[in-house]
């Protein structure tokens, strides 16, 4: 006899992929960005403006949403460059590069990203060159950082000219304020893009001369940095194939899925250009990994739960997030089965869809020690066979649910449990065991095909003519269909509902004659 399972966890933010709808629940029309970038040409010894340089600038599809963009810009008469590109992607990376005198190629790589308002992907892409130059007899030069990570809208600047007689300075730091300070601190009153320039004046062969030279400074509303890592096994060999998560904690405590990112061959991964905040990283391999079912999704910090894992707080570049995925403790070969699928009732989510594919099902043992995982599949279903008769607990680990676990016991009356049904969006776990699906009093057979999605049918056996009725009733308690049939006497009568104006969820068929009534459960997955 085949025992079935209902768990319903509740899901506080999207999985994944999804796509983005208004609250209507309309698609939205595609969105467009723009990346500014800007940059300047120097001379590599003499550190002034190269002018009539040409930049190249480019993306592939893959990257920017462009069909093949290239573009040649000339630097200006201050060595400065500018170009805007458009893109429908929310991330990628753009090549920046150009050309020494002995044609030596100089390339700077921009990972973009828009993830909100404050995001307006302004970057300044600077080049020191090397080309034939009548270097002038004085030559103003400075550089700047930012003065703390506790305000940052403080810089020090600093100059850099190459003079021993220097007698003044002047700086002008874009914001209409200036100084007379060799090497002046400012506090600039906004983010924004800001142009200095330095002028000084100093004595050369004893002859006063004057120069000044000219630099971008960029501050955005937010920092972005980088972050990555390695993901080894048990043993510190690096996992040959697996994928990475990113998860943003909000202020509400809630968790956004930032990005995703395929190892490379050395189980490394890297998430670019992410702003600074509080992080979750969840690691995990493929079902092309030999890891895989044996190595169980992990979270920096190496714990399998997103409750107990380590958070980012992201304020620099990093790439020593390393995570070593914990083993799991693996089964014997028996005659058990644990199936099931996954399914999205209407979400109360409105800016998202959420994803059946690829959600973890981990099965522990009676100890509550993980034994294996497996992932959904593109259609939501997932399957452990061959499992030795034992008891197990089942859950599902998605970021922002706290782990839950149904009890499950293989039997020799009951090898198999079908049907469990992982519902990402109703709060609760609950477990409806039929008591005997098979049981004559029971006058409904199995519906089919269970998850449905456009009709539902459902074999009626009953011992007499005569007309019955057929409700069904969603989660709610609600009908949501009703009507009267006739029926003959025997074991080949069917009945058929039309489910396509039905929500995703779980429903219930009720038939009622004069002498019998029978129920069923099913459930709609569009």
């Amino acid at each position: 006899m085949k025992t079935k399972i209902l768990l319903t966890i509740a899901l506080i933010t999207s999985f994944m992929t999804g796509v983005v709808v208004h609250s209507s629940g309309q698609p939205q029309e595609k969105q467009y960005y723009e990346i500014d970038i800007t940059g300047q040409l120097t001379h590599s010894e003499y550190g002034s403006p190269i002018s009539g340089h040409t930049v190249y600038i480019t993306c592939d599809t893959s990257f920017s949403g462009v069909m093949n963009y290239y573009k040649e810009v000339i630097t200006d008469e201050d060595g400065f460059y500018h170009d805007t590109l458009t893109t429908t992607l929310t991330s990628g990376t753009v090549f920046v590069y150009t050309y020494d005198y002995y044609g030596e190629k100089l390339t700077d790589t921009l990972h973009y990203r828009f993830l909100d308002a404050t995001n307006n992907n302004t970057f300044i892409s600077n080049f020191s060159v090397f080309v034939p130059y009548q270097a002038p007899l004085l030559q103003a030069r400075f550089s700047f950082q930012q003065t703390t990570t506790e305000n940052k809208l403080m810089y020090s600047f600093f100059d850099e000219t190459k003079n021993e007689n220097i007698v003044s300075w002047n700086w002008e730091f874009g914001d209409g304020t200036i100084s007379n300070v060799q090497n002046p601190v400012h506090i600039y009153p906004d983010p924004g893009t800001y142009k200095i320039k330095l002028t000084v004046s100093a004595y050369v062969n004893n002859h006063l001369e004057i120069n000044s030279i000219k630099q971008y400074l960029y501050i955005g509303n937010r920092s972005y940095y980088h972050m990555g890592g390695h993901c080894f096994d048990d043993h510190l060999f690096p996992i040959d194939e697996g994928i990475a998560y990113l998860f943003r904690i909000e202020i509400t405590n809630q968790l956004t899925p930032i990005d995703t990112m395929f190892f490379d061959t050395l189980g490394y991964y890297y998430f670019y250009q992410i702003p600074e905040g509080n992080y979750y990283i969840k690691a995990l391999p493929t079902k092309e990994s030999k890891y895989f079912s044996n190595l169980m999704p992990t979270y920096y910090g190496d714990n399998i739960y997103w409750e107990n894992a380590k958070i980012i707080d992201h304020n620099k570049t990093n790439w020593e997030y390393d995570i070593h995925l914990v083993k799991g403790l693996g089964i014997d070969s028996g005659n058990g089965k644990i199936s099931g699928s996954v399914i999205q009732t209407q979400s109360f989510m409105n800016f998202r869809t959420l994803s059946i594919e690829n959600v973890n099902i981990i099965l522990y043992d009676a100890a509550g020690s993980p034994l294996i995982c497996t992932y959904s599949d593109s259609d939501g279903l997932f399957n452990i066979d061959n499992l030795p008769l034992d008891t197990y607990y089942l859950g599902a680990e998605i970021a922002g649910i706290p782990q839950q676990k149904s009890k499950i016991e293989l039997t020799d009356e009951n090898p198999e449990f079908d049907d469990i049904v992982i519902d990402l969006n109703t709060g609760d776990i609950t477990l409806d065991i039929a008591e005997n699906q098979g049981d004559s009093q029971n006058i409904l057979g199995m519906p089919y095909p269970n998850p449905a999605s456009t009709y539902v049918n459902c074999p009626v056996k009953i011992s007499h003519s005569g007309t019955a009725a057929v409700d069904v009733i969603n989660s709610h308690g609600q009908v949501v269909f009703s009507r009267s049939v006739s029926l003959p006497g025997g074991n080949s009568n069917r009945i058929t509902v039309n489910t396509s104006q039905f929500e995703s969820g779980i429903y219930f068929i009720r038939i009622v004659t004069d002498q019998q009534i029978g129920q069923q459960r099913f459930i709609v997955s569009k």
